[in-house]
């Protein structure tokens, strides 16, 4: 039985054929006088599930591929033709029931089939609800947590939203949003719902592309996604973050349930994290063990071809395959609650392909009540450079590490060694002068004369002892040829690619080498030491940037006396090293204090503790190399090192080695120094006044001062007429050498005459403004004898000792 049959029936004119096939729903006709008989579909049925009449023959045939299950198929068919003869027994149209059906295309459909008789036929009609129920099915998950929504792992206030997916379709829409919603993205519900994309219209139209691609590619692959964007509309400026996870529903529809939420304050503190971690090369990353995802920051995703959001088993699979055991067994711990955090070096293919080093540092971040792990927090670093240089260079970087460790110990014996012989030659000088003034005294006492010679004994073995172990801790130092810019490049290599990275660390080169004399592993000792303490220059907050320059041949030095190391002699061709950090600076008051090796950096900002500065200042010296500081506090420190290029070391001066036993002839003429006016400048007030009673015995009217700025002020005063200056050479706040060099300046300018223990810290052959340079214990007649000859001869400076 067709439409036209019943045309034919109630005449051509009825025009029912026309009407049933204009019908503005899908429908069917079906003889019930010919339960086996054609079934007719009109053409909105066959656009709505694909079948024409002649593909379902029956109704028996339509029931069997709209109802793939054999009794659910008989229920189905039972209920429709119930539906029928119901409406044929009491004239009333049945309502529509809801049936579950699969079209042609293999997509399951819900439809509402509506069943009436007109005269021996039946008439069905379907509605496809499909979408409608999805979205009420997506609104009701939707409603259920409203404003509470799953945030990496944390229960959070936000708006939340669902979205409705099509079997193959790679676009959703908006079937539920809340007022928190509406209110953040600053749109309207009405234009969200009719159309997806105004609920963009607040966002930077740069965003609209990478939004769209992400959100497509996630609906076409049906992965979660998370995305952050600054909204402009008006008011306050805010960040937001939108995340949504896919649920997939039997017959091939999607609900996406999603939310979206404020992080202005999440996204600073995140900008202030990511400018820090962009310092130190690292990446932020957490990991929701409950719902197995990732959430990767977009740069680590970027570079490590991730997806920001992704499930647990992805990431395995870019890991190495030698260390993934390793690494599972780590995550299987912290998962378990074993370890609260720890440290690890991996392999993992990046977004090229490459196999890269990753260091991670990774804790348990948050714990549900019963105190088990919930989330997992790190930070990583791509240490590949590093990785594979410790790889290939261990064995060099162990020699040198060992070497420079050595050095430094023999360095610091020899500060130590040389700061006690210092204290010791002190006392001995007292010694040695009593000695002196008790030698005649009781000439007739035998036993007092046999006990001066053995003091004076004991004093010569005291000092020559503590000569010969003074000399012991110094290196045989190499005059051979260096390349200065490689010994900068492996100074770098020691500090290691994580500091240099951190603090901006920078090499610059001249076009040709240049090249410098001297023990290499010496001349590493003081470009490390610079680095590091140009390194510590910086504060917490703002880590100071550090650059290292070899300067070209030819750079002229700096126009002024150096602040550590030897005065640099005309003529000697010097190589420049420059050091510069843009730290805090340094003080005056540790600027004049910073080389002693009684100084003490703990609390001055851009020093290293112990006695490395010191010992660069030892080792400069011996080199005959120069050191200028230009500092300036809150703006940075520039240290430039001069480094001789071929003249030859010379050994420090020898120390004066007076005898003790000779002390009996050497007589003090009363008279030698009358009329003579000096100062005595010494940190320990017995050897100061010792010093000033040797003169005294002379004849000379003396001064003791302990304090070298005092002395200082003193020498400044015209008025005071003196003759002649004594100092030692290590004292604190003021130096020996500045205090002559201040002396030197002066008009009239007094001699000089250096009394130290310390005469080893000056170099031979280098001018200095001595006019005489006596070693501790020192003799009453020496020191007198030295005054007279300098006063006599005071514009002939020289180094040689008494």
């Amino acid at each position: 039985m067709t439409a036209e049959t019943l045309d034919t029936q109630h005449g051509r004119e009825s025009g029912v054929a026309d009407l049933f096939q204009d019908l503005p729903v899908a429908a069917a006709l079906h003889d019930l006088r010919d339960p086996a008989g054609a079934l007719e579909v009109n053409a909105r049925f066959t656009a709505t599930f694909g079948y024409r009449a002649s593909e379902l023959g029956n109704l028996t045939g339509w029931a069997k591929t709209a109802y793939p299950d054999e009794a659910e198929r008989k229920g189905a068919l039972d209920r429709i033709l119930a539906s029928v003869e119901a409406h044929r027994r009491t004239g009333r149209v049945p309502p529509p029931s809801e049936h579950r059906v699969t079209d042609k295309w293999g997509r399951s459909r819900t439809i509402l089939l509506g069943a009436a008789a007109h005269g021996p036929f039946a008439l069905f009609t379907f509605q496809d609800i499909t979408e409608p129920r999805r979205a009420a099915e997506a609104r009701k998950i939707a409603e259920s947590s409203a404003g509470h929504a799953t945030l990496t792992g944390k229960t959070i206030l936000g708006g939340a939203f669902a979205m409705l997916q099509a079997p193959g379709q790679d676009i959703a829409r908006f079937t539920y949003v809340n007022g928190s919603f509406l209110d953040l993205l600053g749109v309207a519900r009405k234009g969200v719902l009719a159309e997806p994309l105004s609920a963009m219209a607040n966002f930077p139209a740069e965003d609209h592309a990478r939004w769209m691609a992400r959100i497509r590619d996630a609906l076409r692959r049906k992965t979660p996604f998370a995305m952050e964007t600054r909204l402009v509309a008006p008011g306050a400026p805010r960040w937001v973050r939108a995340e949504a996870v896919p649920r997939d529903l039997p017959d091939g529809w999607v609900i996406w349930e999603g939310v979206v939420v404020d992080v202005t304050r999440l996204k600073t503190a995140e900008q202030w994290l990511e400018r820090v971690l962009d310092a130190a090369g690292g990446y932020v990353w957490s990991y929701d063990i409950p719902a197995g995802l990732a959430v990767f920051n977009e740069r680590w995703a970027r570079e490590m071809g991730l997806e920001p959001v992704q499930r647990s088993d992805q990431w395995w699979q870019a890991t190495h395959p030698e260390d993934r055991p390793m690494l599972q067994d780590v995550v299987g711990r912290l998962v378990a609650g074993d370890l609260a955090s720890c440290t690890v070096t991996y392999r993992r293919l990046n977004a090229q392909g490459d196999w890269v080093w990753i260091k991670i540092f990774v804790g348990v971040s948050a714990r549900d009540a019963g105190g088990k792990p919930r989330s997992l927090a790190g930070v990583s670093f791509d240490v590949t450079e590093e990785q594979e240089r410790w790889l290939t260079t261990q064995d060099t970087l162990t020699e040198l590490r060992e070497s420079l460790a050595r050095e430094h110990q023999r360095a610091a014996v020899a500060e130590v060694t040389g700061g006690l012989a210092h204290e010791i030659n002190n006392l001995l000088g007292l010694v040695t002068w009593n000695i002196e003034r008790l030698t005649g005294m009781d000439a007739a006492d035998g036993a007092v004369a046999d006990g001066l010679v053995q003091l004076r004994r004991a004093v010569d073995m005291t000092r020559d002892l503590i000569e010969a172990h003074r000399d012991m801790p110094r290196t045989d130092t190499s005059d051979e040829e260096q390349d200065l810019g490689a010994l900068v490049a492996k100074a770098v290599a020691l500090i290691g690619k994580r500091r240099t990275k951190c603090h901006d660390l920078r090499i610059k080169m001249p076009d040709n080498p240049v090249k410098v004399r001297g023990n290499p592993t010496q001349i590493l000792q003081v470009v490390m030491q610079l680095a590091l303490n140009a390194r510590d220059a910086g504060v917490p907050e703002r880590p100071a940037k550090v650059e290292i320059s070899v300067l070209a041949a030819g750079t002229p030095l700096p126009a002024r006396h150096p602040d550590a190391g030897a005065l640099v002699r005309p003529g000697v061709e010097m190589a420049l090293l420059r050091i510069s950090d843009t730290g805090v600076g340094i003080s005056q008051d540790v600027r004049a204090r910073m080389f002693q090796n009684t100084f003490a950096a703990d609390g001055a900002r851009g020093l290293s503790m112990g006695m490395g500065l010191p010992i660069v200042a030892r080792i400069l010296r011996f080199n005959r190399a120069s050191l200028w500081i230009d500092t300036e506090e809150g703006a940075g420190t520039t240290m430039t090192v001069a480094w001789p290029v071929n003249a030859p070391k010379a050994d420090p001066a020898t120390a004066n080695r007076p005898q003790a036993g000779a002390a009996q002839e050497d007589v003090i003429e009363p008279n030698l120094l009358a009329g003579v006016r000096a100062l005595v400048v010494d940190d320990m007030p017995d050897v100061a006044m010792a010093l000033a009673a040797m003169l005294e015995t002379a004849g000379a009217e003396a001064y003791c001062e302990t304090d070298a700025v005092l002395a200082q002020e003193a020498l400044s005063e015209r008025e005071a007429g003196w003759s002649v200056l004594v100092t030692d050479l290590q004292m604190p706040g003021v130096d020996g050498l500045t205090l002559a060099r201040h002396v030197a300046d002066l008009d009239p300018a007094p001699p000089v005459v250096l009394v130290s223990a310390r005469t080893d810290r000056l170099v031979a052959g280098e001018d200095m403004p001595f006019a005489r340079v006596l070693s501790k214990p020192v003799s009453g007649s020496q020191l007198v004898r030295a005054v007279r000859q300098a006063i006599d001869a005071p514009k002939q400076p020289a180094l040689s000792e008494e």
